[in-house]
C-alpha cells in the first residue's frame, strides 16, 4: 500500500468512526517516521577463514565434501559466508548458494548469528550422515554449517580481534601456555 493510499484511507475511517481514527494515527505517524534497515557491507580487503567439512551420507551411500568460507569485519564479527559443495551443478550446490546469500544479507542488516542458527540447526534431509570429530553427526549440510558458525563466531565466543597476545610469562601461564609457543 502507498503512503498516498494510507492516508486517504485513514481520512475514511475518520468520517466512520474518529476514536479509531485517533488510536490509529500514532501508529500510522511511527509507521512514515521508521528508520529503514542499513546494510553494513564489508571493505574490499577482509579478513576470512576456509573450513573444509565432509559429511558421510548412508542412505543413498555418498560422501559429501564442502567449504564454508567465512569473512569477518575488522572486529571478528562474522559478516559473510561463502558454502561450497563438490557436487557442482547439483541441487544441493544451487540451495547452499542460496542459503549462504540469505546468511550473508540477513547479517549485514543486523540480524544476530544466534538467531539465524536457532532456524537452521537440526534441520534434517538428506544428505545427512557422520560428520567427523567436532559434530559427530550432521542432520543436514545446513545443520552442519550453523552448528560451525554457532561454534566459532557465535554469541560469547571469543574473536581473534578481541584476543590479547601474552606479553608476559605470568600472562601466558594465565592461559596455561608456555612460553616460546
Amino acid at each position: 500500500m502507498q503512503i498516498e493510499e494510507i492516508e486517504k484511507w485513514l481520512v475514511e475511517v475518520k468520517k466512520f468512526d474518529p476514536d479509531a481514527a485517533k488510536l490509529l494515527a500514532p501508529d500510522f505517524q511511527s509507521f512514515l517516521n521508521a528508520v529503514p534497515p542499513v546494510r553494513h557491507r564489508l571493505p574490499t580487503d577482509r579478513n576470512g577463514k576456509t573450513h573444509h567439512f565432509e559429511i558421510f551420507a548412508q542412505d543413498p551411500p555418498e560422501q559429501v565434501d564442502g567449504y564454508i568460507i567465512a569473512n569477518t569485519y575488522a572486529d571478528g564479527t562474522l559478516a559473510e559466508v561463502f558454502l561450497r559443495c563438490g557436487l557442482q551443478g547439483t541441487m544441493i550446490s544451487g540451495l547452499l548458494d542460496s542459503v549462504s546469500i540469505m546468511i550473508s544479507l540477513a547479517l549485514q542488516y543486523g540480524i544476530p548469528l544466534d538467531h539465524i542458527c536457532d532456524k537452521l540447526e537440526h534441520m534434517r534431509f538428506n544428505p545427512m550422515g557422520y560428520s567427523g570429530k567436532e559434530f559427530k553427526f550432521a542432520s543436514s549440510v545446513v545443520d552442519y554449517v550453523a552448528r560451525y558458525l554457532r561454534s566459532r563466531y557465535g554469541k560469547g565466543v571469543v574473536h581473534a580481534a578481541e584476543q590479547s597476545i601474552p606479553t608476559t610469562e605470568s600472562d601466558s601461564a594465565a592461559r596455561g601456555a608456555t612460553v616460546g609457543e
